[in-house]
């Protein structure tokens, strides 16, 4: 039979994340009122205690900044990026940005990594090995376009 202080312990967690913003461990185990060691035991982790009191995990810091560098990247163009816009439009502090990416080659190697229409096509690829050119030509050009439109910014400044 589940424990009953479970429920208690979601409770205590949806309340919190109500006030807006997410608790730590030691505050959930608080306001259920059981010890840390009794919070561990019943939760398993504290990323699994969230999502079952319906948290939604936010986007990390690298992916944050992947996003933002691709949009400003689409607006102002390689050469008018700036690592300080990059880490203001993220919601991150400059040295978060430089921890995870030390130089605007770093940020930018991620993010034509990350926005790569060549990894949106490996699937294509591999199912059409043993297709004539003139057949498969086609249906790669049709899955490459929309993830190139998508990132115009990053084609523009590779282009560049």
């Amino acid at each position: 039979m589940p424990d009953p202080r479970f429920d208690l312990v979601v409770d205590a967690a949806r309340t919190l994340l109500a006030e807006g913003s997410t608790p730590t461990a030691k505050a959930v185990a608080s306001h259920a009122q059981v010890s840390l060691s009794t919070y561990y035991r019943l939760v398993g982790t504290h990323a699994t205690l969230l999502q079952a009191a319906g948290h939604t995990e936010e986007p990390s810091s690298h992916e944050r900044l992947i996003a933002a560098a691709a949009s400003l990247l689409a607006e102002v163009g390689m050469s008018n990026l700036l690592m300080d816009d990059v880490a203001a439009r993220a919601g991150v502090s400059r040295g978060t940005l430089y921890r995870l990416f030390p130089g605007k080659s770093h940020l930018f190697a991620a993010l034509a990594e990350s926005r790569s229409p060549l990894s949106a096509l490996s699937g294509i690829l591999k199912s059409m090995a043993n297709v004539p050119p003139a057949e498969s030509l086609p249906v790669l050009v049709q899955g490459i376009i929309p993830r190139l439109l998508e990132n115009r910014g990053l084609l523009r400044a590779v282009l560049a």
